[in-house]
């Protein structure tokens, strides 16, 4: 398991929210594009403490 840490706006929360009440999808769609061969893109997603160790 692996655990990522991020930072998003009021208004995005709001929009994944209403995404999410259409589709089931709606995280997946959200951040598919941040996605680059498994590995989050920076500087939109911070690793934890324990994966920095």
């Amino acid at each position: 398991l692996e655990v990522q840490v991020i930072s998003i706006s009021n208004a995005e929360v709001l929009n994944l929210l209403r995404a999410s009440l259409v589709t089931s999808s709606a995280l997946s769609s959200a951040f598919r594009s941040l996605l680059v061969k498994g590995r989050l893109i920076e500087p939109y997603f911070k690793e934890t403490k324990d994966r920095e160790a």
